[in-house]
């Protein structure tokens, strides 16, 4: 197939473009003896009839972005649907174990992280009393010694 046969077919709009246009020929088709497929589009060939093109459900055109908003979502939700079915059914008694003890691992984690909290709380705590009873120690050591 020629470039400029591609073209024609692959964008039949510009086939009047094309026909008023001096377009060279390179004389392949003569000297093979073969005509062109008939789905290729010629030069003069009617292009006012739009071809019908049958897209399965499952061919991968038919997940091109001309998909409206709502198709997307509604494929979307399915998929989803049909994902959590399938992880339902495939569950085995060694997945729940293992869900079973990840889940406790993370409760550990959540109340260590919590008495760390608690811990950093008291600390700052503590260290505030020890710097207001230091100070009160320097005042009254300093008040000491402005009386002798």
């Amino acid at each position: 197939m020629s470039f400029l046969s591609t073209i024609v077919s692959s964008y039949p709009m510009y086939l009047p473009v094309l026909n008023d246009a001096q377009l060279p020929t390179t004389g392949l088709v003569g000297l093979s003896g073969r005509q062109p497929p008939s789905h290729i589009l010629t030069p003069g060939q009617d292009t006012s009839e739009p071809l019908e093109t049958a897209i399965e459900p499952d061919d991968t055109q038919a997940m091109s972005p001309r998909m409206t908003s709502e198709e997307v979502e509604a494929l979307k939700c399915e998929m989803h649907t049909e994902l959590r079915r399938l992880v339902k059914t495939i569950e085995s008694p060694h997945a729940k174990a293992l869900r079973d003890s990840l889940l406790l691992i993370f409760n550990r984690i959540e109340a260590v992280e919590k008495g760390n909290m608690k811990l950093d709380s008291n600390k700052k705590a503590l260290q505030k009393y020890m710097e207001d009873l230091t100070s009160m120690h320097q005042t009254t050591t300093l008040d000491s010694h402005e009386k002798y």
